[in-house]
């Protein structure tokens, strides 16, 4: 599907920021996803004011197949920004967790004042990492977190394969260069923030990790997410870690926050 970014576009050449990001080889590139044309431009040409490249698909659908690694020439991105100004549709939350299940790029929602607040926590529930109020009065707030999300990802170059990379906790392996992480030798599909979240515990392995630790580690000192975004994500991971049974384990620590712990299991046990 060729993408309808109101422009002649080719993915593969080099750009060049204008706002601070002059010293990379190309600008970072945004996937957006936006129904409407007229919505979708005066956002496609901010984000290119700023040195933003930019490429628009109509529909959650044309957005996945563009995510997808087998699609030919097609340059990688760097973060999706999902235009829901114009209303959040039913199955809006089924759509956002379609993509974020699909790839690991962050996602951020930009929606509107008439959003409730139970449209953003399901929207972060169904695995966004931002939700932010309608431009333009929020621009200063998308581009910091569109430079936090591009910041804490990591380089899009595959890194070759190094047994030292890789972190065990019992039955887990995980690795960072790669951005995967297996149980028992069977890959799990994780979410951005889920990983960042398993990875940031299996480094303090069996130590209490606090809440804010957890949210100043993961979603950065300045994220809009309260503790309770914490508790959530922790349930996402222990339903994803089921297949471990009862050999790992998230525990909660009372008053204080979550631990990962491994617990050795007899083989009479199974």
């Amino acid at each position: 599907m060729k993408p309808s970014n109101g422009r002649a576009h080719s993915p593969w050449t080099p750009t060049i920021g204008v706002s601070g990001d002059r010293e990379n080889a190309r600008a970072r590139r945004v996937l957006l996803v936006a129904s409407s044309l007229a919505g979708a431009k005066p956002i496609m040409q901010r984000l290119r004011e700023e040195g933003w490249d930019v490429v628009r698909y109509r529909t959650v659908r044309e957005g996945l197949r563009a995510l997808d690694p087998n699609t030919a020439g097609q340059a990688p991105f760097d973060v999706v920004l999902w235009d829901q100004t114009r209303g959040l549709p039913a199955d809006g939350p089924a759509r956002c967790r379609a993509l974020t299940a699909t790839s690991l790029l962050p996602l951020l929602v930009l929606c509107s004042p008439h959003h409730t607040a139970s449209d953003r926590v399901s929207l972060l529930n169904a695995g966004a990492d931002g939700v932010v109020r309608t431009p333009p009065a929020a621009w200063p707030e998308v581009f910091a977190e569109l430079r936090v999300l591009t910041r804490r990802r990591p380089e899009l170059e595959q890194a070759p394969l190094d047994v030292e990379d890789w972190i065990g906790v019992g039955p887990l392996r995980l690795s960072v260069a790669r951005r995967e992480v297996r149980v028992d030798g069977a890959a799990l599909s994780l979410t951005l923030r889920e990983f960042d979240l398993l990875h940031y515990l299996a480094l303090n392995q069996g130590r209490a990790v606090t809440r804010a630790m957890a949210l100043d580690a993961v979603w950065g000192v300045d994220a809009p997410v309260s503790p309770a975004t914490v508790d959530v994500y922790v349930g996402y991971l222990r339903r994803k870690l089921a297949p471990a049974g009862p050999r790992l384990a998230i525990h909660t620590v009372r008053g204080v926050g979550y631990t990962l712990r491994v617990h050795p299991v007899s083989r009479a046990g199974y």
